[in-house]
């Protein structure tokens, strides 16, 4: 989102389990797959929202992101996000259109972006989680996947060009901060 710098909020499981269950119980049986794969994939709305199955690739386990122009902050690079197992397992759950150029999301059952942000944040806001949006998923798959990638492969996989971009989204949980003492303490008592 415009304007926005720093990005705090992070969703535990048990954060997670209960948005869940707001979720299921929505109109729309998708936004609780949608927000899953958000989380899993690290993927902007608008991405998820676009994507075809055309560019799925279930074998290989990775989804060939399109660059888009988005006139307030530049032009947005194509990529590649790699499919973890359960984001592929989400993905083989859904039915496919015969015609693979459709968005995914709307071929299934019509699925609004706006509602889902909508149902999304008020769930957050009903667990207490505040601040809570839709874009936090992206946050919080950075912030999951950061302790596993090297910076140049993490940039890679979120669109970013520069690491100041990571510094806003990857936020460390106590636990990753003490992980890491404790790997250090491990390499050191190797050597």
């Amino acid at each position: 989102p415009k304007g926005s710098n720093s990005r705090d909020v992070r969703i535990t499981p048990n954060d997670w389990k209960k948005i869940s269950a707001i979720l299921n119980k929505c109109r729309n049986p998708l936004y609780n797959l949608i927000a899953e794969l958000a989380i899993e994939t690290g993927m902007r709305q608008d991405e998820l929202f676009r994507m075809t199955w055309k560019d799925i690739d279930l074998t290989s386990r990775k989804i060939a992101v399109k660059g888009k122009d988005t006139s307030t902050v530049g032009q947005r690079k194509s990529r590649v996000v790699p499919l973890s197992l359960r984001a592929t397992t989400l993905l083989s759950s859904l039915p496919r259109h015969i015609d693979n150029t459709i968005p995914v999301f709307n071929s299934i059952h019509k699925t609004s972006a706006d509602g889902l942000s909508r149902a999304f944040t008020a769930a957050c806001a009903e667990i207490g989680l505040s601040g809570g949006c839709f874009h936090s998923t992206r946050h919080e798959a950075a912030s999951r996947l950061a302790p596993h990638y090297p910076m140049l492969t993490l940039m890679k996989i979120f669109g970013w060009t520069t690491p100041s971009m990571a510094g806003r989204y990857y936020h460390a949980s106590d636990q990753d901060l003490l992980a890491g003492v404790d790997n250090m303490q491990k390499l050191a008592g190797a050597a």
